[in-house]
Protein backbone atom coordinates (compact mmCIF):
# COMPACT_ATOMS: atom_id res chain seq x y z
CA UNK A 1 0.00 0.00 0.00
CA UNK A 2 1.03 3.57 -0.71
CA UNK A 3 0.57 6.34 1.82
CA UNK A 4 -0.87 9.60 0.50
CA UNK A 5 -1.18 13.03 2.08
CA UNK A 6 -2.92 15.95 0.42
CA UNK A 7 -2.47 19.28 2.15
CA UNK A 8 -3.13 22.95 1.55
CA UNK A 9 -0.93 25.72 2.88
CA UNK A 10 -1.03 29.45 2.68
CA UNK A 11 1.97 30.89 0.84
CA UNK A 12 4.00 33.36 2.89
CA UNK A 13 6.97 34.06 0.63
CA UNK A 14 7.72 37.10 -1.48
CA UNK A 15 8.32 35.69 -4.95
CA UNK A 16 5.92 32.92 -5.95
CA UNK A 17 7.63 32.21 -9.27
CA UNK A 18 11.09 31.88 -7.70
CA UNK A 19 9.83 29.85 -4.75
CA UNK A 20 7.81 27.50 -6.94
CA UNK A 21 10.84 26.87 -9.13
CA UNK A 22 12.99 26.25 -6.06
CA UNK A 23 10.47 23.83 -4.55
CA UNK A 24 10.06 21.94 -7.82
CA UNK A 25 13.81 21.70 -8.41
CA UNK A 26 14.47 20.38 -4.90
CA UNK A 27 11.51 17.98 -5.04
CA UNK A 28 12.48 16.59 -8.41
CA UNK A 29 16.02 16.05 -7.18
CA UNK A 30 15.24 14.42 -3.81
CA UNK A 31 11.91 12.64 -4.37
CA UNK A 32 13.18 9.88 -6.70
CA UNK A 33 15.73 8.87 -4.05
CA UNK A 34 12.93 8.77 -1.46
CA UNK A 35 10.53 7.00 -3.84
CA UNK A 36 8.09 9.89 -3.43
CA UNK A 37 5.72 11.00 -6.16
CA UNK A 38 3.13 13.73 -6.21
CA UNK A 39 1.60 16.87 -7.55
CA UNK A 40 2.01 20.55 -6.67
CA UNK A 41 -0.55 23.23 -7.45
CA UNK A 42 -0.50 26.93 -6.67
CA UNK A 43 -3.91 28.59 -6.56
CA UNK A 44 -4.60 32.09 -5.26
CA UNK A 45 -1.68 32.27 -2.87
CA UNK A 46 -2.09 28.70 -1.62
CA UNK A 47 -0.16 25.52 -2.28
CA UNK A 48 -2.03 22.29 -2.71
CA UNK A 49 0.29 19.32 -2.70
CA UNK A 50 -0.09 15.57 -3.02
CA UNK A 51 2.67 13.38 -1.59
CA UNK A 52 2.74 9.62 -2.19
CA UNK A 53 5.15 7.00 -0.89
CA UNK A 54 6.13 4.97 2.14
CA UNK A 55 4.25 6.20 5.22
CA UNK A 56 7.26 7.08 7.41
CA UNK A 57 8.92 8.91 4.51
CA UNK A 58 5.79 10.91 3.72
CA UNK A 59 5.20 11.84 7.36
CA UNK A 60 8.82 13.00 7.71
CA UNK A 61 8.62 14.99 4.48
CA UNK A 62 5.38 16.65 5.57
CA UNK A 63 6.95 17.58 8.93
CA UNK A 64 9.87 19.18 7.05
CA UNK A 65 7.47 21.09 4.77
CA UNK A 66 5.52 22.30 7.82
CA UNK A 67 8.70 24.01 9.05
CA UNK A 68 9.39 25.72 5.69
CA UNK A 69 8.83 29.49 6.12
CA UNK A 70 7.21 29.68 2.67
CA UNK A 71 4.23 27.78 4.07
CA UNK A 72 1.89 28.88 6.85
CA UNK A 73 -1.42 27.50 8.12
CA UNK A 74 -1.01 23.98 6.76
CA UNK A 75 -4.13 21.81 6.77
CA UNK A 76 -4.23 18.15 5.78
CA UNK A 77 -7.15 17.57 3.42
CA UNK A 78 -6.70 13.84 2.90
CA UNK A 79 -4.44 11.28 4.54
CA UNK A 80 -4.79 7.59 3.81
CA UNK A 81 -3.43 4.38 2.34
CA UNK A 82 -4.09 3.81 -1.35
CA UNK A 83 -3.56 0.63 -3.39
CA UNK A 84 -1.44 2.36 -6.03
CA UNK A 85 0.02 5.76 -6.79
CA UNK A 86 -2.14 8.28 -8.61
CA UNK A 87 0.96 10.07 -9.94
CA UNK A 88 3.47 7.24 -10.54
CA UNK A 89 5.41 9.03 -13.26
CA UNK A 90 5.79 12.38 -11.51
CA UNK A 91 8.60 12.92 -8.98
CA UNK A 92 6.76 16.20 -8.43
CA UNK A 93 4.36 17.41 -11.03
CA UNK A 94 3.63 21.08 -11.48
CA UNK A 95 0.24 21.66 -12.97
CA UNK A 96 -0.33 25.26 -14.04
CA UNK A 97 -3.98 26.01 -13.46
CA UNK A 98 -6.02 29.17 -13.21
CA UNK A 99 -8.06 29.99 -10.15
CA UNK A 100 -11.24 29.86 -12.24
CA UNK A 101 -10.39 26.40 -13.59
CA UNK A 102 -9.54 25.03 -10.15
CA UNK A 103 -12.76 26.44 -8.70
CA UNK A 104 -14.71 24.79 -11.51
CA UNK A 105 -13.05 21.41 -10.89
CA UNK A 106 -13.54 21.71 -7.11
CA UNK A 107 -17.14 22.94 -7.41
CA UNK A 108 -16.39 26.02 -5.30
CA UNK A 109 -16.88 29.74 -5.89
CA UNK A 110 -13.75 31.05 -4.17
CA UNK A 111 -10.22 29.62 -3.98
CA UNK A 112 -9.01 31.41 -0.86
CA UNK A 113 -7.16 29.45 1.82
CA UNK A 114 -10.16 29.23 4.14
CA UNK A 115 -12.31 27.66 1.41
CA UNK A 116 -9.56 25.32 0.22
CA UNK A 117 -8.83 24.13 3.76
CA UNK A 118 -12.43 22.97 4.19
CA UNK A 119 -12.69 20.85 1.03
CA UNK A 120 -14.24 17.50 1.87
CA UNK A 121 -12.69 14.10 1.17
CA UNK A 122 -15.00 13.40 -1.75
CA UNK A 123 -14.17 16.69 -3.47
CA UNK A 124 -10.43 16.23 -2.87
CA UNK A 125 -10.62 12.69 -4.26
CA UNK A 126 -12.50 13.93 -7.32
CA UNK A 127 -9.89 16.66 -7.90
CA UNK A 128 -7.05 14.13 -7.63
CA UNK A 129 -8.71 11.77 -10.09
CA UNK A 130 -9.18 14.68 -12.48
CA UNK A 131 -5.48 15.56 -12.29
CA UNK A 132 -4.42 11.92 -12.57
CA UNK A 133 -6.44 11.73 -15.78
CA UNK A 134 -4.72 14.91 -17.01
CA UNK A 135 -1.39 13.22 -16.21
CA UNK A 136 -2.22 10.40 -18.59
CA UNK A 137 -3.10 12.90 -21.30
CA UNK A 138 -0.09 15.19 -20.69
CA UNK A 139 2.53 12.51 -20.11
CA UNK A 140 5.50 13.25 -22.30
CA UNK A 141 4.74 16.89 -23.13
CA UNK A 142 7.22 18.31 -20.60
CA UNK A 143 4.68 20.04 -18.35
CA UNK A 144 4.69 17.65 -15.44
CA UNK A 145 7.51 15.45 -14.19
Amino acid sequence: MIYQIVYVSEYSGRSPEEDLQSILTASRHHNPQLEVTGLLLFVRNSFIQVLEGEETTIRELYAKIAKDPRHTRLDILLEHQIPQRLFPDWSMAWMPISEAEFCRIAHIKCCDFETLSTLGNNIVSEILLNFAELQNQANGDGIAH
